[in-house]
């Protein structure tokens, strides 16, 4: 007489497999939020207003491209010349602020660059300095917010779900007393100066999560 397997064995694969999914998402995936008021003291240029100053920032993946979005302490457009970076480490990043008190553990390969028309520049460093996309940004009020695909930003090395992120806001383009703010805050730590990209559950997790269920309360129904 045939006897049927277990219902623990028809599950366990599945479940591993779920397990494996859930395991390689990126940890501590969470917006950034910013002190109010924490303008640099290199800061040296024209008088810094709020929509200088972050308060949230965020960047989360979809699978096919990167939505960057960021809360500022006043209206946008106050301050004359202000433009908002993205810096992204996408597996070749480097330090490039040292030197300044929120720069220190800052990584980047590449820049997503937007100005006070809405105009988004996305320039990648590594491995050689290539613009890649000119994109529409959204400004309105005190947030502004973009969609960047993935083929502008290519992996340098890491997974798209792991690259690593930090916004400057700056004052012109020429020197790095310009920069008015980070978010996160820099740290010796680059773990801690740089935020991970947030990737939301795969519908592939959804699928492995119904299957279970769908396989165990058929298996118990013929029991």
């Amino acid at each position: 007489m045939h006897r049927r397997p277990p219902v623990a064995s028809l599950l366990a694969p599945l479940a591993a497999t779920l397990l494996a999914a859930l395991s390689a998402a990126p940890a501590h995936a969470v917006p950034v939020t910013d002190p109010a008021g924490d303008i640099l003291s290199t800061y040296a240029g024209v008088p810094a207003q709020g929509d200088v100053d972050v308060l949230f920032a965020e960047v989360i993946f979809n699978g096919s491209g990167f939505h960057l979005s960021a809360t500022l302490a006043d209206t946008l457009g106050q301050t004359p010349g202000a433009l908002y970076v993205w810096g992204f480490d996408r597996g070749a990043g480097t330090e490039r602020f040292a030197t300044l008190p929120g720069g220190v553990g800052v990584l980047f390969d590449s820049v997503v660059v937007i100005d006070a028309l809405g105009t988004a520049t996305v320039r990648t460093l590594a491995p050689g300095v290539a613009v890649t996309a000119t994109l529409t940004a959204s400004l309105v009020g005190d947030t502004l917010s973009v969609d960047v695909p993935l083929s502008a930003l290519p992996s340098a090395g890491f997974a798209p779900g792991a690259y690593t992120w930090n916004l400057w806001p700056r004052v012109g383009s020429g020197n790095n007393n310009q920069i008015t703010d980070f978010a996160p805050d820099g740290n010796a730590d680059p773990a801690l100066a740089n935020a991970l990209v947030t990737v939301p559950e795969p519908a592939s997790l959804a699928l492995a999560a119904g299957g279970l269920g769908l396989i165990g309360r058929r298996r118990l129904r013929h029991r």
